[in-house]
């Protein structure tokens, strides 16, 4: 096996787990029974809470693209924009 084929495989694997893995944050969103009080804009916080995700996943985000409105040193992210930044996610894949 050459370089070129082992990276390319590695490539497809990390991209079927990717997509797996924003799959599975987008229907366990959708199981929610009674969602959230209505909001806008969710915290940092309340965003890794929502859809079940770490800090770190969260600055991943951010670095592919998701990008927070600041208030002082705050962040907070509109809730469209983050529906957004999952479906092209899903899509880019």
């Amino acid at each position: 096996m050459d370089l070129e084929y082992l990276k390319k495989e590695i490539r497809e694997i990390f991209k079927e787990e990717n997509q797996a893995f924003i799959k599975s944050i987008l229907d366990s969103k959708k199981e929610l029974s009674q969602p959230l009080e209505p909001r806008t804009y969710l915290t940092s916080k309340e965003l890794c809470n929502q859809y079940s995700i770490s800090d770190r996943t969260l600055i991943n985000w951010q670095h592919k693209g998701l990008k927070p409105m600041r208030i002082g040193r705050k962040k907070y992210f509109e809730i469209k924009t983050i529906e957004r930044f999952l479906n092209s996610q899903t899509n880019e894949f």
